[in-house]
């Protein structure tokens, strides 16, 4: 969705006469097209940057956000592209590999993925982030004791990142651990009250250890803050 406030319009306005003084600036097209991403103009901002780098292809800079840019169109072959090329021009930056892993796993490539967040983390070994969705690219390759590894990590930088004690929770579940899930579920939602799955995840945890009562009250929960199918299986442990 675009929204263009006036903030963004007036200076679409003075980057565009920018370059209709002076044709070649590439500043002003990537600046333009940084305005126009922010105004949600993913495909404008695409054409700006294509053409900054048209005239400037050295601009790490650019390629990353049109790399970004891409990501939020569901281009993702193209924005790894985009960051494989800004990674070229500097291969430090954590930042880069972080967002080339999160285009890998969006295509299903998690070994890929999981090299772009090692070299993440070689960058920055407190990078929480790297580390919890380094875990769900080896959760998706059913490596559950190095996902648990990984979402530990991500804890121990960053304790209050309830998405990693309710992933987590799922993993201890696969090793089939229920009543540890239930610990790391009920940590997600003391983290975050109003987050339907970590209720659900929670109420099955429950069914499966037969506190049936409990189970239905959690599903019950995250029905009421969204949860689609919470009903219907509330009326399965009910039949």
């Amino acid at each position: 969705m675009i929204y263009m406030t006036k903030e963004h319009l007036k200076k679409i306005h003075d980057y565009s006469k920018a370059i209709e003084l002076d044709p070649n600036d590439f500043e002003a097209y990537y600046l333009r097209a940084n305005v126009k991403g922010q105004a949600g103009n993913n495909l404008g901002a695409i054409q700006d940057v294509t053409k900054s780098l048209e005239l400037n292809p050295e601009n790490e800079l650019a390629y990353f956000f049109r790399g970004s840019m891409k990501d939020k169109q569901g281009e993702h072959i193209g924005a790894i592209s985009d960051y494989t090329r800004a990674l070229e021009l500097n291969p430090k930056n954590e930042l880069t590999y972080y967002c080339r892993g999160h285009a890998n796993a969006r295509v299903e490539a998690y070994e890929e993925a999981i090299y772009d967040y090692n070299k993440a983390i070689e960058c920055n070994p407190k990078y929480s982030g790297a580390y919890f969705w380094r875990g769900v690219a080896k959760f998706n390759l059913k490596d559950y004791n190095g996902a648990i590894q990984d979402y530990n990590k991500a804890i121990e930088y960053n304790p209050k990142l309830s998405l990693a004690y309710k992933n987590r929770g799922k993993t201890k579940e696969k090793q089939g651990d229920p009543k540890s899930a239930i610990k790391d579920y009920c940590k997600a939602i003391s983290l975050n009250p109003r987050d339907p799955e970590a209720y659900y995840l929670r109420g099955w945890a429950k069914y499966v250890i037969s506190d049936l009562k409990g189970a239905i009250q959690d599903l019950a929960r995250s029905g009421e803050l969204g949860q689609a199918d919470a009903s219907s299986g509330i009326n399965m442990i009910k039949s």
